[in-house]
């Protein structure tokens, strides 16, 4: 590259002007780099949750304050080295004018990309999942009440309020942890181009989401994260809001994250509200969770249950560069999809009158795919699709459209190379053959009577 295109590149030309930042140059050209100056700043070998942390706070905080981002943290934090790498990166471009759903889609790709490791304590969901969720569900009003009380990076939220045209009050994500709080939080900024004192009107905020957060919402939906306890604190305030003996035994249950987001999503919702939900499929198996389901079947109607195949979410490891260390999770999830019947009453047992259970549920089941390679959205889009075409006929007609076979395009190119890898195994099988006949044929000369002498020397 010429020098003088050197010098422009990086806004150093007299009278250079701050460019627009195309969504398709937004993590190599700008992203990348503001990784690389913390991370540098840190010495750090590794891409870790700080650095993913205080590239989320430069930008929210540029977007806060163009004009004094610099007497804020992380900008004060750093040398004056990676000081002014920062004004020079947020000279080069225009961000405030770039800003726009595409940008805020490659912010929210990069950050994931870059970090989703066990710190992060969850899972990414796909933007085809949450797409095909949000057509289960179908169209919102815009005056549709939605809560994602563990939001992580704001996918599930940006969709609703996107899609259907939703007005920023009557959405609300919440998060615990710092770091996706904050994802979200800039994501939503860079989305719905909130600057300055806009920013604050952002619906997302850090709190504990099993508080109490209100029991009208039309919609609750999200990934809670989850595990086999739960270690946040607060318990004395959860259970003002929770049960902490769900099956009135008397004892106090082995608390989950899972009991607790289911009991926080039902008793969120209002009579008619919808729920949404990904979980983990033994949830629907296990012994030990049956009180689960019955807490469900006794306050809801089951309108549906998608199991995915493994595979279908990224998790991974802090790393060294950025587009390394991105992995699939073996872990089986399915979406609930049910409709809040009843208040939850406090301290009642969980019988069921079988009659109430007398209604029809859509299941449906996508097989474990017999290749993953490449983006996950690359197979699995296709197979979400055609379970939705079943969905849609499931709520015209009451039945499954009656299908002889599905092949999908994923299918299609498993087939070719199968075919591919049957023409050579063939021609390794005629190798194999011609080296057996061999064998045999050694074999033969060996058995032939000879004297006892010459034996050894033969052999």
């Amino acid at each position: 590259m010429p020098f003088e295109d050197v010098i422009l590149y990086y806004g150093l030309a007299k009278e250079y002007k701050a460019r627009i930042l195309e969504p398709k140059d937004f993590s190599v050209d700008f992203f990348d780099e503001l990784i690389s100056i913390f991370k540098y700043h840190k010495k750090a070998e590794k891409i870790t949750k700080g650095i993913v942390k205080e590239v989320a706070y430069q930008i929210h905080n540029y977007l806060l304050n163009p004009e004094k981002f610099t007497g804020s943290f992380p900008y004060t934090e750093l040398d004056l080295q990676g000081q002014k790498a920062i004004r020079d990166l947020f000279k080069r471009y225009d961000l405030i004018s770039s800003l726009g759903p595409e940008i805020a889609k490659e912010f929210r790709k990069s950050i994931l990309r870059s970090f989703q490791g066990d710190e992060f304590n969850q899972y990414l969901t796909e933007k085809c999942v949450i797409d095909f969720i949000f057509s289960l569900i179908g169209r919102l009003n815009k005056h549709t009440k939605t809560l994602d009380f563990e939001c992580g990076s704001g996918g599930f939220l940006a969709t609703a309020v996107d899609q259907n045209n939703l007005e920023l009050e009557n959405v609300m994500g919440i998060d615990i942890e710092e770091l996706p709080y904050i994802i979200a939080k800039t994501y939503f900024a860079l989305y719905f181009k909130k600057v300055g004192e806009e920013l604050n009107m952002v619906p997302i905020k850090k709190d504990n989401g099993l508080f109490y957060h209100g029991k009208n919402w039309d919609l609750v939906i999200g990934n809670p994260a989850g595990s086999s306890k739960y270690e946040h604190g607060d318990e004395d305030k959860i259970f003002q809001n929770l049960n902490n003996d769900l099956n009135n035994d008397g004892r106090v249950d082995k608390i989950s994250e899972y009991n607790l987001s289911i009991q926080q999503a039902i008793r969120s919702a209002h009579i008619g509200g919808k729920i949404c939900l990904l979980l983990p499929e033994g949830i629907f198996s296990n012994s030990q969770d049956e009180f689960l389901r019955k807490y469900v079947a006794k306050n809801c109607n089951v309108l549906a249950i998608i199991s995915l195949p493994p595979g279908s979410f990224k998790r991974g490891t802090s790393v060294s560069r950025l587009k390394k260390g991105s992995q699939t999770a073996s872990m089986k999830m399915s979406i609930l999809f049910a409709e809040k019947i009843r208040e939850v009453k406090d301290n009642e047992d969980l019988e069921i009158d079988l009659r109430h259970l007398d209604y029809p549920v859509f299941l449906a089941n996508i097989d474990k795919a017999e290749s993953r390679a490449g983006e996950i959205s690359e197979w699995l889009e296709e197979r979400l699709d055609i379970v939705l075409q079943q969905w849609t006929e499931w709520q015209n007609k009451a039945e499954l459209k009656k299908i002889e076979k599905v092949e999908t395009r994923f299918n299609k190119q498993e087939k070719i190379r199968e075919r591919q890898k049957s023409f050579f195994e063939q021609a390794s099988t005629e190798t194999e053959v011609a080296k057996e006949n061999k064998i045999k044929l050694k074999k033969a000369k060996s058995e032939t009577k000879i004297n006892e002498i010459l034996e050894d020397l033969i052999n």
